[in-house]
């Protein structure tokens, strides 16, 4: 008898730790939502500082456009950005389709998005559809940030399954 109550209380504890975890992935998942919201807020306000909360400040973060341009290093993709900025306005991107998956550890989560848009970009009314991104993120200081992010245009002729 005393075998079956041991068992009974080690599954209960099991199944209260398996819990605690979904709702520490829930709200995870909702404070990289935050971060998403915040990135896409500084993209529409071309705001560089709201996007330099977002991205990691290191040496070795990586960003690649869709253009094939890219910058490895804050510094560069600040540059990278601040290009961007200076040549376009009325930027207005919508974004859709967000999955967030988070590791285990819960100290990193990759992100995918869809974004079509519209801008001015060198004077040229310019817009696209399906655009891809993928960010790489890492927690720290209880904060997600970008550590890498990939854009890129769908191929032509892409036929899904």
């Amino acid at each position: 008898m005393k075998n079956l109550i041991v068992f009974f209380l080690v599954v209960a504890l099991l199944s209260l730790s398996a819990c605690t975890n979904e709702v520490e992935i829930n709200s995870e998942k909702a404070n990289i939502q935050s971060m998403l919201d915040k990135f896409h807020q500084a993209v529409n306000n071309e705001n560089l500082g709201m996007l330099s909360q977002v991205f990691a400040s290191d040496d070795d973060i990586v960003l690649i456009n869709a253009d094939s341009t890219k910058g490895i290093g804050w510094k560069s993709v600040e540059e990278n950005l601040q290009k961007w900025f200076d040549s376009s306005e009325n930027i207005s991107y919508t974004f859709k389709d967000e999955f967030i998956k988070i590791h285990p550890s819960g100290k990193s989560a990759w992100v995918l998005f869809i974004q079509d848009g519209n801008e001015i970009y060198q004077d040229k009314p310019t817009s696209f559809e399906g655009v891809r991104a993928t960010f790489g993120l890492e927690k720290r200081n209880d904060n997600w940030v970008i550590v890498q992010a990939h854009f890129s245009f769908p191929m032509s002729g892409w036929v899904e399954d």
